[in-house]
């Protein structure tokens, strides 16, 4: 029955959506991301953090945070040497956010306060204008509240243009993040 009931609400979910890409006239193209976006968010939902963990004290929520994400962070050179008592506050803050494969996290130029840590895959900071001057996520890549440092980045030269690719661990955005001014 649970079954059903997911997939019924799939199906209104993307029924909806199709009626909504028509009436903003979407082509074909972004339309198909969205499909994708909400596919990806329907297989993810019930295993979310968030979806989990609503019904347990913050003292419950706070050991799990730490369980699962204390590692990643205190790797960080943002994190590594922060007291616990912040990096509790942080992850308090803090959502697993799952993007599909070339999605576009950030737009060159424009301002972002969302900070982002790289969980797993990869992202492809692209200057060039075939990539559109975005941040993509890699292939299957998992985001959780956020910052960008380039200083351990792997550089690639190409015929369009230089791109960068960070690696899981980083930060995405600290600079916009903290200042609030444009990537």
């Amino acid at each position: 029955v649970k079954n059903d009931q997911k997939t019924g609400l799939y199906r209104e979910t993307l029924h909806v959506l199709s009626k909504y890409a028509t009436l903003h006239d979407f082509d074909a193209n972004f339309t198909k991301k969205l499909k994708n976006q909400l596919q990806l968010d329907f297989d993810n939902r019930e295993i979310a953090d968030e979806q989990v963990l609503q019904f347990f004290p913050v003292g419950v929520r706070r050991r799990v945070l730490r369980r699962l994400y204390l590692q990643s962070l205190i790797n960080t050179d943002l994190m590594r040497g922060t007291r616990n008592q912040f990096v509790d506050a942080f992850l308090s803050l803090c959502k697993v956010e799952v993007f599909s494969p070339g999605d576009e996290l950030l737009q060159r130029g424009a301002v972002s306060s969302e900070l982002y840590l790289l969980l797993d895959g990869s992202l492809e900071v692209a200057s060039s204008d075939t990539l559109d001057n975005s941040l993509r996520g890699g292939k299957d890549s998992v985001y959780i509240a956020s910052v960008w440092s380039l200083a351990d980045s792997t550089e690639i030269g190409s015929a369009s243009g230089k791109r960068r690719i960070i690696p899981k661990g980083e930060f995405v955005n600290e600079l916009g993040f903290f200042t609030e001014s444009p990537n």
